[in-house]
């Protein structure tokens, strides 16, 4: 909407676009996101949060990775 992400994804939920920040069905918190690095990802069946490691939706070692694809 604004051409830009958000600082974090709680931002969405303050904007109306997102009701609540989904779940991590692994840790039951929060998926995790960064910014910089254009992804969201979540700790994956290990529990551990690997750093999210990757760049493309895979598992990269434990983690569960979604890049967040370019703004137009």
């Amino acid at each position: 909407e604004k051409q830009v992400l958000p600082a974090k994804l709680s931002d969405l939920v303050d904007a109306q676009i997102l009701d609540s920040v989904p779940n991590d069905p692994f840790s039951d918190r929060p998926v995790l996101y960064s910014r910089e690095r254009k992804i969201v990802w979540s700790v994956g069946e290990n529990g551990i949060d690997d750093n999210g490691e990757g760049s493309d939706f895979h598992w990269i070692g434990d983690d569960a990775v979604w890049k967040i694809p370019e703004l137009k």
